[in-house]
This record gives structure tokens, sequence and C-alpha cells, in this order.
């Protein structure tokens, strides 16, 4: 038996127990699961799309990051640099480099500074000298048990920028070098016993001490140290107190709580003829500071009975078997005489380094630096741009095509996304720009652009070449923002994606920025015995706490002398006394110059004045006005045209005259890479963008379906339990019939 029709398929192998069930459960299960296979289906092409338009973003935001480039006037000034002899110097550039030539002469090159010390037994054998040494301005413990070899281990664990090895030389003779890690007078290398002799033992250094870094007969400084508000315990690994003496007069210190820049303000304090002020340097991201100490013969002055000078690398003793001596690089740039401490130059040059390979005392080694625009560089940048532009049409082309004779097309065919994108960014490429000015290029077209007979962007070369070589800035201000003001005092920073064209608007300034200060209690002048602390604090300070410990016996000109000089204060705030009163003022305009600053004691105790009562505070305020008529808001000097202003939003400018009224006007013109960028931005934006909105509303689509299809099946399980339960049920009754029909034809029979 057989059922026809949508039912085909399902047979019957015989009545009652004879039929095959599981047949006909699965097959009545397979139709009832065709709307789940079409839920399915569509899922499929949700994801497929998803995928779509995930490949679109990614080629609109690669278009994107090429008009990033463009949009950039730095793009547009690249200069590559060269030397007509590389085996007397090499020379790389940045797009801050001017061109033009120079020619460049070196007398000497930088080297490193290299010593060894005497012969001794053996390099394993256990020498019996015992004591503290100080290398460039680390403590290390030396024992009796101690050999060559462990020495020269202890000191390379310092990482003190000190290599330290073992020469064994014939005869069983064992030598320890020393070599500094960097080159330069300022990275001598600085050795010293603390307690004992064991660096004269070693043979390495004897004699009386001289200045180890000087700048002429009347400067010195010390080590340069990675952290200049550390302890100098943390520096150097010396405990306790300390002293040494300048101009006659004892400067006594904490090894554990001193800074550098407390110790600078106790030798001001003591005077004797010695000016100290905590210096810093930047070198490869790199900050370092260093204590600099000025007086007429200022080694004269100094007297160092506990080594402490020498810990610091101020003083040094001589090196009684010296190879070479740290030596600075000495050259001349067109004539002029400079010197460096490594071979590696920059800052000579404005966006230039030099790297200097040979050179001769006598006869200089000559070469002539070259710096030109780089054309090539422009060009594969807006090359680049061409590409990413044309990848992302093809794409859409590819996947909207139509087969008239089959009907078939494309997945991107009539689709409104991906017209939007191309459409939008098809109209924008040869806008013409408004308020040309003569000699400016007006659009694409009159710098080589143009389209194919096929729709793709073009580039002729050779004109883009031709219009950087005459007209280069026209060619920027066609595809960056450029901001101009009539006055000086009235600076254009930038401009934003909200901000309208611009022609000569007005700029009313109605408050002036000023500086937050503080003045302390007037007083006589008089010192107390100790125990002041300063906080400071606030915006300025990136609202972090400094302490700064004014030291016993100082006047408040001492006070403001040694807060002017502290490393950590002096970039931020400026201190004078008028009239006897200490005045701390930011060196910060309005409210990021903010800052606070309390003594710990109060005004009839403190040196500052700045205790309890007596002080006074005035606020900085922030500049204050409005452009085209429009709102601002106002940082210190610079004043930003408020959000969603008609004309004005995210326009920058900053002012630095001290007139109130209209001073000026501002005009801005938004480029043509700019506003593109600004409108990929708007399709490729992660929070709100034209394919966030889309892929959240597919993702939302694919999560109904997914509910859709949870649904289904649960009804699809329920339907399969039912269906069992009802053909087991006709089953199990079957039989029953059956064994019936067996007992009746039975009882027939008999």
């Amino acid at each position: 038996m057989s059922i026809n029709g949508s039912l085909s398929g399902i047979s019957f192998s015989g009545l009652g127990s004879g039929i095959d069930t599981e047949s006909i459960v699965s097959r009545l299960l397979q139709i009832e699961q065709i709307p789940l296979q079409r839920l399915q289906t569509r899922r499929l092409q949700f994801q497929n799309q998803q995928s779509l338009y995930s490949e679109l973003r990614s080629r609109t935001s690669a278009v994107g990051a090429n008009l990033n480039s463009l949009r950039n006037a730095s793009t547009f000034s690249p200069v590559k640099a060269t030397s007509s002899s590389d085996s007397v110097a090499t020379v790389s550039s940045d797009a801050s480099a001017t061109p033009g030539s120079f020619e460049l002469a070196i007398s000497k090159l930088a080297k490193i500074h290299r010593a060894t010390g005497s012969a001794q037994s053996s390099g394993t054998a256990e020498l019996g000298y015992a004591g503290e040494i100080s290398v460039n301005g680390k403590l290390i413990t030396i024992e009796t048990t101690d050999s060559l070899t462990a020495i020269a281990g202890k000191i390379n664990s310092k990482g003190a920028g000190v290599s330290a090895t073992v020469v064994n030389g014939a005869n069983g003779q064992a030598y320890l070098s020393l070599s500094a890690s960097s080159t330069g007078k300022s990275n001598s290398i600085s050795f010293a016993d603390i307690t004992g002799t064991v660096a004269a033992n070693l043979g390495l250094i004897g004699g009386g001490t001289t200045l180890r870094d000087a700048t002429g007969a009347d400067l010195a400084k010390s080590l340069k140290f990675t952290d200049g508000s550390a302890t100098l315990n943390t520096l150097t690994g010396r405990t306790g107190a300390g002293s040494f003496s300048v101009g006659g007069n004892t400067v006594n210190f904490d090894w554990d709580t001193d800074t550098l820049d407390s110790l600078a303000a106790k030798i001001n304090v003591a005077a004797g003829g010695v000016s100290a002020t905590v210096k810093s340097e930047t070198k490869n991201g790199s900050t370092k500071s260093y204590l600099e100490l000025s007086g007429t013969n200022v080694e004269s002055l100094l007297s160092d009975s506990g080594g402490a000078l020498e810990t610091l690398g101020v003083l040094q003793r001589g090196f009684t078997n010296q190879i070479s001596a740290a030596q600075d690089a000495e050259f001349t740039v067109d004539g002029i005489a400079l010197t460096s401490d490594t071979n590696t130059v920059t800052g000579v040059v404005a966006g230039v380094t030099m790297t200097l390979k040979d050179a001769d005392a006598t006869t200089p080694k000559t070469t002539t630096i070259s710096i030109a625009r780089d054309t090539a560089t422009i060009l594969d940048t807006v090359k680049a741009f061409v590409t990413g532009y044309n990848s992302l049409d093809q794409y859409v082309r590819d996947n909207s095509q139509f087969d008239s004779e089959t009907f078939q097309s494309g997945p991107l065919f009539g689709d409104p996304i991906a017209r939007q994108v191309t459409d939008k960014l098809a109209d924008m490429l040869f806008t013409r720009r408004a308020n040309v000015g003569t000699g400016e290029y007006a659009d694409l077209t009159q710098i080589g652009f143009s389209r194919s007979t096929d729709g793709k962007l073009t580039l002729d070369e050779s004109k883009l070449m031709a219009a950087l070589e005459t007209n280069p800035q026209a060619v920027i201000k066609l595809f960056t923002d450029v901001g101009s003001t009539s006055t000086p005092d009235l600076t254009y920073i930038t401009g934003s994606a909200k901000t309208q064209n611009l022609s000569g608007v007005s700029v009313e300034i109605t408050q002036l920025p000023t500086l937050h200060k503080n003045t302390g209690a007037a007083g006589t002048g008089a010192v107390n015995a100790g125990g002041e602390t300063l906080t400071f604090g606030g915006a300025v300070f990136g609202n972090k706490e400094i302490l700064f410990d004014v030291s016993s016996g100082m006047t408040r000109t001492q006070l403001a002398n040694a807060i002017n000089s502290d490393s950590r204060l002096r970039d931020y705030i400026t201190a004078t006394v008028v009239g006897d009163a200490l005045i701390i003022e930011s060196k910060v305009l309005g409210s990021p110059g903010r800052f606070t600053a309390v003594s710990n004691l109060d005004s009839a105790d403190d040196n500052s004045g700045l205790g309890t009562t007596g002080g006074t505070e005035e606020t900085g305020v922030d500049v204050a006005g409005t452009i085209n008529g429009e709102a601002t808001t106002g940082s210190g000097n610079l004043l930003t045209g408020k959000a969603n202003n008609a004309t004005t939003d995210g326009l920058q400018l900053r002012y630095t005259g001290n007139t109130l009224g209209v001073i000026g006007t501002v005009s801005f013109s938004p480029g043509l890479a700019s506003t593109m960028a600004n409108q990929v931005n708007n399709f490729t934006d992660s929070v709100s963008g034209l394919f966030k909105a889309t892929d959240d509303g597919i993702t939302a689509q694919i999560a109904d379906v997914d509910r859709s299809i949870e649904n289904l099946q649960a009804q699809l399980e329920l339907r399969e339990i039912t269906l069992r339960a009802r053909f087991t049920a006709m089953d199990q009754a079957v039989q029953r019939y059956q064994a019936q029909l067996a007992q009746l034809q039975a009882q027939i029979s008999g």
C-alpha cells in the first residue's frame, strides 16, 4: 500500500505490527521542516549581506585612510636628504626639514671612555680587597673573597652605563678593563673609592680630584640620573648623612631623604660662591636630570672629604691607565663650530639627522648635505588614494552587475547603501572649491585628475608634478583645511568636519586670560628652624601632589630661587619676592594653569608666608569671546567654537593679545581631502556611522530569525514526540485487533 501526492514515498509494509512507522514519522517531519529551512536560508542571506557590507566598509575605510594622509599639509612637504660622501657622513630627514644645502666638515668623532687597571695575579683568585666603590653613582660592595671576575660581574649587574671585562695577559697577569656605554665627555666614567681603597688597589684611579664633566673653569656637572625627583639613596645606593663644602661652607644632607633638588637648595643656602641648579635633558625619548654647579673657578671652591661629590660624578680622581678619553664630536656646518656627545647628530639643522663617519683633526673630512622636496613620496601618497578609490568603486561595480538574458543580478545591484557611498564620494570628488584665490586650484582636474571611459579615476602624474613644482602651496590648499587671521595676535589652530567655509568673519574678545597667582603673607624675611613642607597641586601639575621641603635657614628670596630651580616645579610655576612677600605665579594661562600651594605651618612660623592666614589667591581665568557672533569655549588662551554652532563648530583659535572687543577676523576654507575624509567618517564611524547602523539592523534581523528558528525547532521536537506517541498507540491497537482476530478464527475453526 502507498500514499501518493504530497506524501509520496511513505510506504506501508502491511497492516498491524508490520507498519513502517519510523519512515512515516521521518517523512512527515521533513515536510514540516520546510519553514525551518526557509528561515535558515534567510539567515544565510543576511549573513552574506553582512559580509558584503563588511568588505564595503573596509574598502571605504581604506579610502578614508588615504584621505587623512592627503588632508595633512606635511604630506606635501616631505624632503629627502643626501650626502655627497656617505663615507664621511650619512643623513636622513623628516618633514620639518627645509630644502637647501650646507657643507659639513668633521674634525673629531665622539669616542667612549676606556680605562684599565694594573696587573693582578689572576682573574679568578680571591684578591683580598674589601670596601665600597661607586661606579657611575652606583654603590658596589667589594668583599675580600671577590675575584677580578666577580668584581667585573658586580659592576655589570648595576647597569650603570659602564661595561667591565677581565683581560687575561701573559704570565698570569689579569687586568680589569672598563668602557663607557655611550660616547661623549658627559658620559665619561665616574669611579671612586667610598670606603677602603679597592679602586686604588686595582690600579684604576689615583691622585687628586678634578671636575669630571666641566664646561670651562666655571661650570661643573654631575652624572645624569633617570629620576631627578628620587632620593639620593635611590639614585646611588648610599645611606645616612653626607657632607661636602662649597667655598669653605659645609653642606650637610641626607642620602635617604634628600633629592637633587633639595641638595641644590642646600648648596644655594650655603652660598660659598657656588650656585646650584638641577637641569634635565631629553634624548631619544629618555629624560635625565643632573646637578649643575656654577661659580668662578668652581673646582677650587669644592672640597669632598666624604666622597659625596665623587659619588655624584661632580669630581673624579685621575685614571691611572686611560686607554682613550671620552671625546665629543667636533664639526662645522657652513663654518659654524659645533660639538656633539654622539656621532648621531640631531637638532643642529631642523629636521635633519646626520651620522658622522670619518674625521681628521688636521684636515677635516667634508661632505655636502643636500635637502630637496621628495616628490616621489608625495606622488606615492596621491597614487595610493587613486588606487583605494578605484578599488572601492570596482568592488561595487563587480557586485552590482545585471545579466539581461538570465535576469541574474549581483548582490549589490540596486543596493541603497552601496549607491549612497559611491554616489556621494563621486559627487564630492570633482566639486569646485569656493572662494578660490588668484593662482589657486579650484578642483582636481587642474592638477591631473580625470575619469577614464570605464569610470575609473586616473592621474596624470606629470601634471601633478608640475603643479607641485610651480605652486606647492596651491596644491596643499586644494586638499587641506586652510585658516588665516588678520592679526598676528590671533592664530588659526584647526577646524573640524562641521566648520563651514568662512571669509573674514569677526572675532570678539570679551575676557582676557590671566595667570593663576598665590601671594604669601609679607614678613620680615627672617628664617625659622625648618620643618616646613609646601604641597603643590592642581591642574597645572596634572592634579598630582608635589611635596617641596623648605630648608632650615632659608630666606624667602632663597626659597623663590629654590622653587625656580626645582626640576619638578620650574616648568609650571615661577616664584618672586616683592615687598618681602613670596609670589608664585603659573606659567600656563587660565584654568589649565590653576594650582594650589599650601604650607604645613601657620603664617607665624613658616618661611613661605603661604600658611593658613595672610595669603591671597588670584584664580586664573580663560579667554572668552565669540567667532562670527557665535558662542565659544575658552581654555587658557584657546578659543573654540561650541558644538552645534551653525558655522564655527570646532574652529579653534589662539589669542595672545591684550585688547578687548573685535580684535580681527578669521577665514577658513575646508580642503577637498578634509571634506571627503569627514564624509567617509560619517559612513564608517564605529558609533553612529552608516555602516554601523546598517550592521546593527542586520544583526537585529538575524537575531529575530534565530529566535524564530529556535521556536520552530522546539515545535518540531514536540511534534515528533506527538507523532511517535500516536503511531505507537496505533501499532499497539492493531496488534490487539490482530490478537482478537486470531482468537475468533480459532473459535470458528474449532
